[in-house]
């Protein structure tokens, strides 16, 4: 009887510190979340404490039952980012500040949402918060590299979320196709005779840690304008006892890929309710602009308002106004180009590009 008293005021304590802080967030359906996480975490005899029902229907509960509760565990978490998406202020949730220092283009949307899958394959999945890049009323992938970035991964240890990844500035984190998590960063060189451009860590998920599997290092030497490759199969930041070709290094990056991943967005998109119609072209280029991934793709967009977007190369977004032959830049009749479409082809110039499914 004594244990049951102190049980429930432990939880009528934490429930009431729990309850003030998330309602200012979401309102009673915070406060009743975190409560059924309090009997999660506390156990069988303070539900009991708390409620007066019998212990017996608590314990009987089976493992399926469980695991939704720890499932269930992150629902009021995306809640609650959602709600402060909704009002434009996320600095107030414990996510990294990449999600709110991501650069957004004039073109694109970088749409915040989130992912639930099991990463290690141990039967309890994690919650990845990060961000789509989309064209602007579309949901078609845009230019950059990374149409995936990863800013946040937490998982469930004993009923309770844990933060296992939170990216720091300057960080790229997205998926290989291989299921491997990459993370792409530069660490400025000391030496005035070259710079380090990036360094490129390949991760598995393992028992709730990312654990390095491979990495790359590229150096630009200033007196000869040459770029050295690097292997290491520990941490690749200083490691250069092993110096690899280009081949070697496409090789790696071409094996574990880059996943485009789509989250499920904390609000829908904006949208003007144009129809667009998307041509897209795929490119490469050697290593030239400190970015792992040299695989692309150019877009042209034609919007039914009559106004398009050429996106290519590492150039700037052109927009343009069109009609049914011409693509015309900044309304400067010079800059007027003819295009063909033929089938789901889209000829400009010398160049075709392919109807976006």
């Amino acid at each position: 009887m004594k244990k049951r008293f102190i049980l429930a005021l432990m939880v009528s304590v934490f429930l009431t510190g729990c309850r003030t802080e998330a309602s200012a967030i979401n309102g009673s359906r915070a406060g009743e979340e975190i409560a059924a996480d309090a009997v999660d975490i506390l156990g069988a005899d303070a539900s009991l404490a708390s409620n007066g029902e019998n212990s017996e229907s608590v314990e009987d509960g089976t493992s399926e039952e469980i695991d939704e509760e720890k499932y269930g565990s992150y629902e009021q978490f995306i809640d609650d980012i959602r709600y402060c998406v909704e009002k434009g202020d996320l600095k107030g949730l414990d996510v990294s500040s990449n999600v709110y220092n991501t650069y957004r283009s004039e073109a694109e949307d970088l749409r915040y949402g989130y992912v639930i899958r099991d990463l290690d394959g141990d039967g309890i999945k994690e919650l990845i918060i990060g961000a789509n890049s989309c064209i602007k009323d579309t949901d078609i992938p845009g230019k950059d590299r990374y149409h995936t970035l990863i800013f946040d991964i937490f998982t469930l240890q004993e009923s309770v979320m844990v933060h296992v990844l939170k990216s720091e500035e300057d960080e790229t984190y997205y998926f290989g196709t291989d299921g491997t998590i990459i993370k792409e960063d530069s660490k400025p060189s000391t030496m005035p005779s070259k710079s380090v451009l990036e360094v490129a860590t390949f991760y598995k998920f393992i028992n709730d840690e990312l654990e390095i599997v491979e990495g790359l290092r590229d150096e630009y030497l200033v007196n000869t304008e040459k770029i050295r490759y690097f292997y290491s199969d520990e941490s690749p930041y200083w490691d250069t006892t092993n110096e690899i070709s280009y081949d070697k290094w496409m090789e790696i990056v071409d094996k574990h890929g880059n996943e485009y991943v789509k989250f499920t967005d904390f609000v829908d998109p904006k949208r003007t309710g144009r129809k667009a119609t998307v041509y897209i072209r795929e490119r490469e280029e050697d290593y030239q602009d400190s970015r792992m991934q040299y695989k692309w793709r150019d877009y042209i967009v034609f919007y039914s308002d009559k106004t398009g977007i050429h996106n290519s190369g590492n150039e700037s977004d052109y927009w343009f106004v069109w009609n049914d032959e011409r693509i015309q830049y900044d309304n400067d009749p010079s800059q007027a180009i003819k295009y063909f479409i033929k089938d789901d082809v889209l000829r400009l110039g010398d160049t075709e590009y392919t109807l976006a499914q």
